[in-house]
């Protein structure tokens, strides 16, 4: 389940603009009420299981459900050639977005248990990316990084890393600019279980209600 997605810097979203899952409590309390169906507790949050975006044309509804296909897209996918440069698509109504990165985070929840996702993607490669648990504290599973001096992808694996100490070494090598850790991990044949259920978050839980889906309450089981 989702808590909260963060877009910065793609396509009309320029400024950090946060989504946030967890129910509300604005308003005279009024998610007291709120039947259970539509929502999960997980340490003391409600946690939405559905979430509807209104307003009016031009107001980056679709941007909001494209940036984290995209975020799904590059979490998951790697380019095809070693020389393909990532797909990178800034806000470009200004003069200084088009050089900067795009920066996404997502904080979600995988059998109860939390994590946080950070990807920064210029048009040359992924900057930089990282993964942490937050159950109880910030503990860091690996972090990521391009070291353009050396032209060379440099990942930080952090204690709560269950990847081997070859199969880490593995990873660092086969991780190329262009391609995300997760990504490159799907690729491989490595023993993680923390990178095997992230992995697979991405690529088969985060789902999207499309204009073809019939009921949105199935969306809700």
């Amino acid at each position: 389940m989702i808590e909260s997605f963060i877009i910065q810097n793609y396509r009309c979203y320029r400024d950090k603009t946060e989504i946030s899952f967890i129910a509300s409590n604005k308003e005279g309390g009024k998610t007291k009420g709120l039947p259970p169906v539509w929502f999960k507790e997980i340490n003391g949050k409600k946690i939405l299981r559905l979430l509807l975006c209104v307003g009016l044309n031009g107001t980056g509804k679709s941007k909001l459900f494209s940036a984290l296909n995209y975020l799904r897209m590059v979490a998951t996918a790697k380019p095809q050639k070693p020389s393909d440069k990532p797909e990178y698509r800034p806000f470009l109504l200004d003069d200084i977005s088009s050089t900067k990165p795009t920066e996404l985070t997502l904080n979600y929840y995988i059998d109860d248990i939390a994590f946080t996702y950070y990807i920064k993607i210029s048009s040359s490669c992924i900057e930089e990316e990282e993964l942490r648990s937050t159950q109880n504290r910030s503990v860091r599973i690996f972090h990521r990084y391009h070291n353009h001096d050396l032209d060379k992808v440099i990942i930080n694996f952090g204690n709560s890393c269950d990847l081997s100490k070859s199969d880490q070494h593995d990873l660092e090598i086969n991780t190329l600019s262009n391609a995300s850790v997760l990504a490159t991990f799907g690729s491989l044949n490595l023993d993680s279980d923390l990178f095997t259920r992230n992995y697979d978050y991405f690529e088969n839980q985060i789902s999207m209600v499309r204009k073809s889906d019939r009921s949105l309450a199935d969306k809700l089981h």
